[in-house]
């Protein structure tokens, strides 16, 4: 599955919902579902937002109000990535379908050079428990791996399967899950299928 590390507080929005827009200085062709990663650090700076508005007063609903609440280095959510824009497009007729507190929370001033892009996303899916994982910049790969049985989606169960969560095939949703989860990977470390 693709997936893109965000620092605090701006992955946890996306979990919550309340962020949907990701802004970044390049555009991206892949479509489909996303990842979103909490990065392991965050600069001293995303410490202080969580105390400015609109930060402040969203992740309040939420009843998170200091910065230590936040998780890191994981895997907060799946969302499926649908469109990317440069950003110019959203001050036009895309404007007004947007929460207003949704153009504070990324770069949407334009440049000479026609960025930064808005990657769109809808149908957030939190998990339930995060899942540790150890980011990369820019679009990486990571590995859904079944907590229950480790099949993965390059070795799926024997006669076939397909992911109902994250960690979770067809073939085991029924089933009594292991104590022991199974880590997501990054797409070098994965074992091969024997």
């Amino acid at each position: 599955m693709k997936a893109i590390s965000l620092w605090q507080p701006w992955a946890t929005l996306m979990a919550l919902d309340e962020k949907r827009i990701e802004t970044r200085t390049r555009p991206i062709g892949y479509r489909g579902p996303l990842a979103i990663c909490a990065t392991k650090r965050s600069p001293i700076f995303c410490g202080a937002l969580i105390q400015d508005e609109p930060f402040k007063t969203v992740l309040a609903r939420h009843n998170i109000n200091r910065f230590n609440q936040l998780p890191r280095a994981c895997i907060l959510c799946i969302v499926d990535l649908y469109d990317c824009v440069p950003v110019e497009e959203l001050r036009g007729q895309r404007a007004n379908v947007w929460p207003e507190h949704e153009l504070e929370f990324g770069n949407f001033s334009v440049s000479v050079l026609g960025g930064p892009y808005a990657w769109l996303t809808r149908n957030v899916r939190p998990l339930k428990v995060p899942l540790p994982v150890i980011g990369q910049r820019g679009l990486f790969e990571v590995v859904c791996v079944c907590r229950v049985c480790g099949c993965t989606d390059e070795c799926a169960c024997e006669g076939g399967c397909s992911r109902i969560e994250f960690d979770l095939c067809s073939r085991c949703v029924d089933l009594k899950p292991l104590t022991i989860h199974h880590l997501p990977l990054t797409a070098s470390e994965a074992m091969p299928c024997h």
